[in-house]
């Protein structure tokens, strides 16, 4: 038997919706199949069967990080006496998007700057995943990398 997991989606945004769709073919048709989210039987959405295909969806709505997770799609079939399980996994990742403030550390005793002073910029990039590269630029020259 064959069996195949997709997502309908390659990035999935934190409040959004996505579909993951499990194909299963074989010839005696396959038993199941189930869909796992580690150890937990995850309930699928909807089952729709052919003569030797069945393919099943779980539709996750408000999408929060909780729904990341390594989801398995198992089958069972047996040919000629032989069991024969099989099984595709997808990784789900959730991402929110990515939020950058440029901030001044401190500012001189005077309360404003003038032309000489040292100053420190403090760039903040919130999101998930993390950001893992920044630069800091002032009319397209790099100042920070």
């Amino acid at each position: 038997s064959k069996t195949e997991l997709e997502a309908d989606k390659s990035l999935i945004w934190k409040g959004s919706t996505f579909t993951l769709t499990c194909t299963v073919e074989g010839y005696p048709p396959p038993e199941g199949p189930t869909l796992w989210k580690g150890q937990t039987s995850v309930t699928f959405t909807s089952c729709d069967a052919g003569t030797n295909k069945k393919v099943c969806t779980k539709k996750f709505t408000n999408v929060g990080y909780d729904d990341a997770a390594v989801y398995e799609c198992k089958t069972n079939n047996t040919v000629r006496g032989t069991y024969s399980p099989s099984s595709d996994k997808a990784n789900i990742v959730i991402s929110s998007k990515v939020s950058v403030s440029l901030a001044l550390s401190s500012l001189p005793s005077r309360g404003y700057f003038i032309t000489g002073d040292s100053v420190t910029l403090t760039c903040i990039a919130d999101g998930f995943p993390l950001a893992h590269y920044m630069k800091i630029s002032r009319d397209g020259q790099l100042l920070f990398e």
